[in-house]
C-alpha cells in the first residue's frame, strides 16, 4: 500500500504535459518531495520522475531563513523561463494539519544526520610532550642552533 498524500501541486504546462509534485506521510528531509510527469490527463502516464529535498525550491545562499513549501515551488515553475510556459497551477491539501508539521519539523526529526563536534573527544596522548631544548652546534666557524631531543 502506498504511503498516504499529504499535499499536491499540479503544474500544466502550455504544451499539456503535467508536473505533479507531492509530499507524502512518510517524508524525510532529503526526500521530501515527490516529482512526478503526466501526459494529459491519463494517470496511466504518470511516471515518478525524481525525490527532492525540503530544500527544494530555496535560494541555498539564504535557505535557513525561508519557509519551505509547495508554495515556493511553485513560485519556481511559474518564473522559471525554461521549457514550456505555464498554463495554470493547482494546490491541493488532503491533511494540512499533517503537512504543516511536516514543514516546521527539524532536519534531525525528519531523517537527516546531526554533526557532532569530535575535537572534544580526542583521545589524550600517551607520551607527555615535554619542551624542545635546542643545542649549539660548531661547524667550520657556523653557529647554527639545532633542535635536540625532547628531553
Amino acid at each position: 500500500m502506498s504511503p498516504m498524500v499529504l499535499a499536491r501541486l499540479t503544474i500544466v504546462r502550455e504544451d499539456g504535459s503535467r508536473i505533479i509534485v507531492e509530499v507524502h506521510a512518510d517524508a524525510t528531509f532529503s526526500a521530501f518531495y515527490r516529482f512526478f510527469t503526466q501526459q494529459g490527463r491519463k494517470r496511466s502516464t504518470r511516471k515518478f520522475l525524481r525525490s527532492a529535498s525540503r530544500n527544494e525550491g530555496l535560494q541555498p545562499s539564504n535557505a535557513h531563513l525561508q519557509v519551505p513549501g509547495l508554495e515556493m515551488l511553485m513560485y519556481r515553475f511559474v518564473h522559471n523561463k525554461f521549457g514550456s510556459p505555464v498554463k495554470s497551477t493547482q494546490i491541493r491539501f488532503f491533511s494540512k494539519k499533517a503537512y504543516r508539521k511536516l514543514l516546521h519539523m527539524a532536519p534531525d526529526q525528519l531523517g537527516q544526520s546531526t554533526v557532532k563536534a569530535l575535537f572534544d573527544k580526542l583521545p589524550k596522548h600517551s607520551m607527555p610532550i615535554g619542551p624542545l631544548t635546542f643545542k649549539r652546534v660548531e661547524k667550520m666557524n657556523h653557529f647554527k642552533l639545532h633542535a635536540g631531543a625532547m628531553r
